[in-house]
């Protein structure tokens, strides 16, 4: 009786931990996570940025962290994490259902769906989304960026 108790608890916790590992895999990043935090904040729940830089925007400079492998740019331009840019997607595909990879619930664009671009505007917690094409071949979008603008709190 004890060691099935035993076999049983040690069962249990496989079981937790393997599922919590197969949901953290799950995501490229959790952008709704870190949405709104400060850079410390983001550093607490993604780890250290891989590089950082600081963008010139008129006189303003926006603190910049770069997350790889999927050169992932993590943009402040008030404080907080408003603004991603996802510029390697690799084997994303030019869709919709690219969003769970962001922890964002997959819907059809409501501003354009095109070759050029998605586009959404009415995902709860942002201001947009677009997904833009960088190379178009024979009709096909072999590679393409990300951009998440989140709403401000």
């Amino acid at each position: 009786m004890k060691n099935r108790f035993s076999l049983y608890l040690l069962a249990m916790l496989c079981s937790f931990s393997c599922s919590q590992e197969r949901t953290t895999r799950e995501y490229i990043m959790d952008i709704p996570m870190i949405a709104n935090k400060t850079p410390e904040e983001v550093v607490s729940i993604l780890g250290e940025p891989d590089s950082t830089y600081i963008q010139k925007r008129g006189s303003k400079k926006v603190p910049v962290h770069i997350y790889t492998p999927y050169k992932i740019e993590v943009y402040y331009p008030s404080g907080k994490a408003t603004e991603v840019l996802v510029n390697k997607t690799g084997n994303l595909q030019y869709n919709e259902n690219s969003l769970s990879f962001f922890n964002i619930k997959p819907s059809t664009p409501n501003k354009e769906k095109s070759l050029a671009a998605y586009k959404w505007s009415d995902v709860e917690g942002f201001k947009n989304i677009t997904f833009f094409s960088d190379n178009i071949q024979a009709d096909t979008v072999s590679s393409f960026k990300m951009f998440f603008n989140t709403k401000e709190e």
